[in-house]
């Protein structure tokens, strides 16, 4: 395992975006376009002659075109974000492919419904959805990948106590997690926090691999 190649160039290797936002008829939305590397590195991989293989993490550009959106109907608020990436890199387990990654496009989109039951209940929504070009044979990435969130916040005794209890789930992989937190503000500048983080599913994916570390946690937050 090499180390990473970073990009380091003082202004070459710099992002740069664009952002226009706007409301129009009731509706909040925004165009953004970003030009920038992943943050997430590329596993570049070489076979060598004598066997044994060596694994270069990289990065890579990529232009995002995109844009969101918003808009509240009474207790209820519809929302989403856009988005197409020209320059996307997947691992392959394809033994043949040079360099053990491929390079697509890719479209995703996030579309959620937040409802404020009162002014103590709030139970938000989202569905994510991402489709690549057509990938190769031996990639390891569907083609269509779908998960969702589910989110219910509630707060209790005059605001000082909020629960809140957030499931995510992959549909492609059957796996997920839920993330159980209950906060007590206990002074203005000290929160008491406990939690739990429950994972599910088969090994093989995302969440599922953690399956066997679902863990409990308890802190304390002070301000000062």
């Amino acid at each position: 395992l090499d180390e990473p190649d970073r990009p380091d160039r003082f202004l070459l290797d710099d992002d740069i975006g664009l952002r226009l936002t706007g409301f129009a008829g009731g509706w909040d939305f925004s165009l953004n376009y970003l030009y920038h590397y992943r943050d997430e590195s590329i596993p570049f991989r070489q076979t060598l002659p004598g066997g044994g293989v060596v694994f270069t993490p990289g990065y890579e550009r990529t232009h995002l075109i995109g844009g969101s959106f918003s808009n509240a109907f009474g207790d209820v608020t519809l929302r989403g974000e856009l988005g197409y990436s020209t320059d996307r890199f997947f691992i392959t387990n394809d033994p043949g492919d040079a360099d053990g990654v491929f390079a697509t496009g890719e479209f995703g989109y996030v579309l959620g419904l937040d409802y404020q039951a009162n002014s103590d209940l709030r139970v938000s929504g989202q569905v994510f959805q991402s489709v690549i070009d057509t990938p190769p044979a031996g990639a390891t990435r569907n083609r269509l990948d779908t998960s969702a969130t589910v989110l219910v916040e509630h707060e209790f005794l005059n605001d000082t106590v909020t629960a809140s209890g957030l499931v995510i789930h992959s549909a492609n992989d059957g796996d997920g997690v839920v993330q159980l937190d209950l906060d007590y503000q206990l002074r203005s500048n000290v929160v008491l926090r406990a939690g739990a983080d429950l994972f599910y599913g088969d090994e093989a994916g995302l969440f599922g691999q953690f399956q066997d570390e679902s863990r409990i946690s308890v802190g304390v937050e002070i301000g000062f």
